[in-house]
């Protein structure tokens, strides 16, 4: 499944994922297959933030203590940290983007191959390409190969297991210290549980059934959202007697 992919991926020793201050560090980042500020609101904003390091850069270079706000407002349209959205709509964040493309999830899939091969040429290479998504590709990897944090954001919303490989991908073929990559998912537990272990619901209800377990805990969620309302009052009259 993708969560089972992505904690895999995640899990790899080789990748970082990086907590929402390092994300608002990164010099470039290219979003992969997902409308981050509707996934993921706070990260959503660290990104926005992402976009002003060059313009940071820029003033230390010009002496322009980093305190003085207005002043460094006013070098933005000098320089822009790259943020590159590939997505199958437009997105709230595309107003800072450097680019984007909007394609189905397999061209989106596609187009995130195409990097990884420019970016590390023994990643399989995409054939077929049209000349506009050769060159797209390789301006993203550009961007990513000049970066010195370069950062790569997908997820689940394109319910794709080639655009999540096409992350992991890119995120492998960086040639910065630290291959950042982080998932964006549609319920803040989803990888907690699979790092501890977790399985499906129908397991907590057979086990809970067979008197396997003495205690529940549900956290962050209405479990008739997952289940038919007999299976699950069934489950919660058996834990309560249990």
């Amino acid at each position: 499944s993708l969560l089972d992919s992505i904690y895999r991926i995640l899990t790899d020793g080789g990748i970082h994922s990086p907590s929402l201050r390092e994300i608002e560090q990164a010099d470039a980042v290219l979003i992969l297959g997902e409308d981050v500020t509707h996934s993921a609101p706070r990260l959503a904003l660290s990104l926005r933030q992402s976009v002003r390091n060059a313009t940071i850069e820029l003033a230390r270079t010009m002496h322009i203590p980093i305190w003085q706000d207005i002043a460094i407002r006013e070098l933005t349209g000098q320089a822009r940290s790259p943020l590159v959205i590939v997505s199958q709509c437009a997105t709230r964040l595309d107003d800072v983007a450097t680019g984007t493309f909007r394609g189905s999830p397999d061209d989106i899939a596609r187009l995130g191959f195409a990097v990884a091969h420019h970016l590390d040429r023994a990643a399989p290479e995409v054939v077929n390409l049209s000349a506009a998504e050769q060159s797209q590709a390789a301006a993203i990897a550009d961007a990513l190969k000049q970066a010195k944090r370069p950062l790569v954001v997908s997820g689940t919303s394109c319910s794709s297991l080639a655009v999540v490989q096409a992350a992991y991908n890119i995120a492998k073929a960086l040639q910065a210290p630290k291959k950042q990559l982080t998932f964006t998912l549609p319920e803040c537990n989803s990888i907690g549980l699979a790092t501890l272990g977790g399985g499906r619901l129908q397991q907590a209800f057979e086990t809970i059934n067979r008197g396997l377990a003495d205690t529940v805990v549900i956290l962050e969620n209405d479990l008739y959202r997952r289940a038919s309302r007999e299976h699950v009052d069934r489950f919660l009259t058996t834990a309560a007697h249990v």
